[in-house]
């Protein structure tokens, strides 16, 4: 049995591993544990609870919460800075349990690594962590961040040097990145409105109008696909648009 990458409720996947004798079927306190929770896979990935990662196919829990606070704590101040993160409520102090939310995570092609995302939600605003687990020795390391918004998809290039991945930063565009998985590093940092940049140029909206981008597949010669789609609210437009980008 193999998912895509969606959500689905306790109670269907309950009757859906209950039901079928499979060769990922889950174990029985598993499946008490994750009662009344939603679920996201991305095969063989599954996130349960919010703050859980489970592999279907090692069938044990790779990923928690309480792991990445932990190794949040040693890098506060660090690779996280706290400073770079406004959310609409100064007040509110931010501190590494304060991120506490799953919404993402992907093994990649070895599956060594698993890119993820965690996000914290206050006041409003999204806030949001990327990093990278190696699954060999649960070492945990970030990303340069935090970032406003909240990240929507993530995909590993096929030599797993590289992964990508969307991010809301607010309701009328889409960011996205690419991230040397070794340094962590940001190699590409672009918004799907400038990646439409000539056609915009071209339509001269005059109302509202919203871009979304839809990371596609890795491509020879260091490029990455991406759909974007353009819409203006008022007029009634969509228009889908496949960009290129090289990222080395």
């Amino acid at each position: 049995m193999k998912y895509d990458s969606f959500f689905i409720t306790f109670h269907t996947m309950v009757k859906c591993y209950r039901n079928h004798n499979t060769a990922t079927k889950l174990p029985e306190e598993l499946l008490e544990a994750m009662s009344f929770s939603h679920v996201k896979i991305n095969y063989p990935l599954l996130i349960f609870n919010s703050n859980n990662v489970y592999n279907l196919e090692e069938k044990k829990l790779i990923l928690n919460v309480e792991n990445i606070i932990s190794a949040l704590e040693k890098e506060w101040g660090k690779t996280i800075d706290v400073n770079g993160a406004k959310l609409h409520d100064d007040t509110i102090e931010l501190e590494p349990k304060s991120f506490d939310f799953i919404d993402n995570a992907v093994l990649s092609p070895s599956k060594k690594k698993v890119a993820f995302s965690i996000h914290l939600y206050l006041a409003a605003s999204f806030s949001t962590i990327t990093g990278v687990l190696n699954v060999e020795n649960s070492n945990i390391d970030f990303v340069e961040g935090p970032f406003i918004g909240q990240v929507q998809e993530i995909i590993w290039s096929p030599d797993e040097n590289y992964f990508a991945y969307t991010l809301i930063s607010n309701i009328s565009e889409y960011d996205i990145y690419i991230i040397n998985s070794s340094s962590l590093k940001k190699v590409v940092s672009i918004t799907s409105t400038e990646l439409l940049e000539e056609e915009l140029a071209e339509k001269q909206p005059q109302g509202e109008f919203h871009t979304i981008a839809k990371l596609s597949e890795w491509l020879d010669n260091s490029y990455l696909s991406i759909q974007l789609i353009y819409m203006e609210t008022e007029n009634d437009i969509e228009q889908e648009f496949t960009k290129i980008i090289k990222y080395y």
